[in-house]
């Protein structure tokens, strides 16, 4: 039997005692974590194929050098982003390099796969995890199919459309300062839809996993995906094919300064988002007669 209450209660003691940080690590969670591989291409080549029509190749690697980079504002993502955008072979993540990945750098000057849990090989041998979620006081918000009824060929539209995205999203996001990057994709088959990655800095400094039901409720034209664990964004530019780019006259980072610099989450909320996804997983598993909601 499932005493609805009484789990909500024991819910909410472990989400507590699981997010709540040390001194260094609320120190440390200015960081992104920059994946680095050996030659292969992390951006997207878009083309002709042989039937006319537009195409697109991305590469998927499986082994990374792991760097963190220290961050102290919304300026310093933007000049992050911007540094890397001609390396084809970066990414970032919101995730941190375990202690493993950092000896493997350190001192075997080798890459490691990418991998969020500890797993055994199938000879015997321990698979260490190399990026574990850890508090992050940034995230960014992922939108790839927000329509609109103008062309988004124009900065001036363009912004316009950022800005009626972020209209849509929790209040706390409201006139607070973002970077935007734009998406490979964007303006590539069709010029009326928004695709971009929307870098904000935070107050508070949360794991993903507390991020992450908050947006799934909150924000419904953002993917939740991005906070998934390790979860890897794409911030070099794209190739082009037989295509011009759309691109070509205009930057796709930009930076867009409003009064506050960063966002007050708003933490009971986003517990209480956390607390009712975990009690929805675990209800949908039982029959009704196993609950007690009083």
């Amino acid at each position: 039997m499932l005493d609805v209450k009484n789990y909500i209660n024991l819910l909410s003691e472990e989400y507590d005692k699981k997010f709540t940080f040390s001194e260094e690590e609320i120190k440390t969670s200015n960081r992104v974590t920059v994946m680095e591989v050996a030659k292969k291409q992390l951006n997207k080549n878009f083309f002709v194929n042989e039937k006319n029509e537009i195409d697109v190749k991305a590469t998927f690697p499986l082994y990374f050098e792991l760097k963190e980079v220290a961050i102290n504002n919304i300026k310093n993502i933007a000049h992050l982003i911007s540094d890397h955008r001609d390396m084809q072979n970066r990414c970032f993540t919101r995730a941190k390099p375990t202690d493993y990945a950092q000896y493997t750098r350190y001192y075997k000057n080798a890459r490691v796969k990418k991998r969020t849990e500890e797993t055994l090989a199938e000879n015997g041998r321990t698979l260490f995890s190399t990026l574990k979620d850890s508090p992050r006081n940034w995230l960014m918000i992922d939108v790839d199919y927000y329509t609109t009824d103008y062309s988004l060929a124009t900065k001036e539209n363009r912004e316009i459309a950022i800005n009626s995205f972020i209209n849509e999203l929790p209040e706390c996001f409201q006139n607070t300062s973002f970077c935007v990057q734009y998406s490979n994709g964007m303006l590539v088959r069709d010029d009326t839809t928004l695709k971009a990655h929307i870098f904000f800095m935070t107050e508070q400094s949360l794991m993903s996993e507390q991020l992450k039901p908050w947006i799934k409720k909150r924000a419904k034209q953002a993917d939740p995906c991005t906070f998934n664990t390790a979860q890897i964004y794409f911030i070099a530019d794209p190739y082009f094919t037989g295509i011009q780019d759309p691109f070509n006259e205009s930057s796709r980072v930009v930076l867009f300064n409003k009064k506050n610099k960063k966002i007050n989450l708003p933490l009971k909320q986003i517990k209480e988002d956390y607390i009712y996804n975990m009690l929805s997983n675990v209800i949908l598993k039982k029959e009704s007669e196993q609950i007690i909601w009083d």
